[in-house]
């Protein structure tokens, strides 16, 4: 993915996963980002940024053939969300997490409207990890799972 015309940024990247979980979780729920303490529905919480090496230099700097400077590459990055589901009912958010993920799962690639074709994965969330995200969220911790959204590149 290079060239400016497959560039997205982090915002149209959290969009389009929210808009993915809104139109094809069933049953509807709603779909959140950083909730407010004490929300119902799915949320979504943007803990972590990291570079994408696939991304990475994947154009050169230099000049092109027509002997014009070449444009800086992208930045290129990974997008890592924290994924919960919300419900006074500890069975009805485990069943929300559920079909979240599964939407996730059916639906690995998310088109954007820049051309830019975004993947999402389910990434290993080892519980000490967990517990030091919920803490510095200053929040009860409770079940989730972290979403890797890869092939953000963001224009030079």
């Amino acid at each position: 993915m290079t060239g400016q015309d497959k560039t997205t940024s982090i915002a149209e990247a959290s969009a389009a996963l929210v808009a993915l979980l809104r139109d094809r979780v069933q049953p509807s729920r709603p779909v959140m980002l950083s909730p407010a303490e004490g929300a119902e529905g799915i949320a979504l919480r943007l803990l972590h940024l990291r570079p994408d090496a696939r991304l990475a230099n994947n154009r050169p700097l230099g000049f092109d053939p027509d002997g014009t400077r070449a444009a800086r590459p992208g930045l290129g990055l990974e997008l890592i969300y924290l994924l919960t589901a919300e419900d006074g009912d500890e069975l009805a958010a485990q069943a929300a997490l559920g079909a979240a993920l599964a939407v996730l799962h059916g639906s690995p690639v998310l088109e954007m409207p820049s051309g830019a074709r975004l993947t999402v994965s389910l990434a290993p969330a080892p519980l000490a990890e967990m517990a030091m995200a919920w803490t510095a969220l200053r929040e009860t911790l409770r079940c989730g799972a972290l979403i890797v959204v890869s092939g953000v590149e963001l224009a030079a």
